[in-house]
């Protein structure tokens, strides 16, 4: 008799351990429910993985101007973020492809306080891209990638609070659905 309680003790002890990971861990062992965002001009679409919020924000351009940038945002988890912000510019025609994509780069890791971990340069669906991976402040964990579509400049990109919050699949489906659906 004394064993089968001893057993049962340990068994809930075990059960009321396991309930207690799974609840502190919530948001890491659920699946994403995830929503895909078309831009309102039809000329875009992305996947995130939660619910999304709009910013148009006013930012400077190197030139002195002011350019709106639309920034579509999603916090998954506690740990991580995606956004997608795209801003519509006239680049200068002596400008190359390469150097306002890695323009575009510095100033975004700039703001973020980031050193660059590593870079590659790419073609998405026929347009040029760079895919950067950065460190940043407080510890952050930064994949960026840049796409120049004639004038319109989109930069992905997701943030983890560490290298061990890092979802690598959530963020590689976020960048493989990123869908140029008409040019502007």
């Amino acid at each position: 008799m004394k064993t089968n309680k001893n057993l049962r003790i340990i068994l809930i002890a075990g059960v009321s351990g396991l309930l207690a990971t799974a609840i502190a861990n919530y948001d890491r062992l659920i699946p994403h429910r995830w929503h895909t965002y078309v831009a309102t001009d039809a000329t875009f679409s992305i996947d995130f993985p939660s619910q999304t919020t709009l910013d148009t924000e006013p930012i400077s351009s190197e030139d002195g101007t002011t350019i709106d940038s639309l920034t579509i945002f999603a916090q998954p988890t506690k740990y991580t973020a995606y956004s997608c912000t795209y801003i519509d510019k006239k680049y200068a025609p002596e400008s190359s492809p390469q150097k306002i994509l890695e323009s575009a780069r510095d100033g975004s890791l700039t703001k973020l306080k980031g050193t660059v971990i590593s870079q590659k340069n790419m073609v998405i669906q026929g347009f040029p891209a760079l895919d950067t991976q950065a460190h940043a402040r407080d510890n952050m964990l930064v994949d960026l990638r840049l796409i120049l579509v004639k004038d319109r400049m989109f930069m992905l990109m997701t943030m983890a609070s560490s290298e061990e919050n890092q979802e690598s699949k959530t963020n590689q489906r976020f960048f493989d659905s990123f869908k140029i659906l008409r040019n502007q």
